[in-house]
């Protein structure tokens, strides 16, 4: 470690302008960097969430998924929601969360 840090004191300008090379070349390549946040462009054509989105952004508009919460359900009220959401074709239910604060 000693000899990590004198070199790098002992060198502080090289150290600098290292760092000021690496940031420019993170800057340029940030800005020239695109997202995708359509995670729907990396579904095939005939899957079943995609045909569901597709849908839904006919029916609905630039809505990618709807979400639905429910409150204070017991076990037996919330599995015969569950089942009775789960038989439609492009739904998915997942499993409830629990947090105990």
């Amino acid at each position: 470690m000693k000899k990590i840090a004198d070199f790098i004191v002992d060198r502080r300008k090289y150290v600098m302008i290292l760092y000021l090379i690496m940031l420019v070349i993170s800057v340029v390549g940030m800005l020239h960097v695109n997202v995708n946040y359509d995670m729907s462009k990396y579904l095939p054509r005939e899957s079943f969430t995609k045909v569901g989105m597709e849908k839904m952004g006919g029916e609905y508009g630039d809505l990618a998924s709807i979400t639905v919460m429910l409150d204070d359900l017991d076990n037996r009220s919330w599995l015969l929601t569950r089942s009775s959401c789960s038989e439609h074709r492009y739904t998915f239910v997942s499993r409830p969360i629990l947090f105990i604060f």
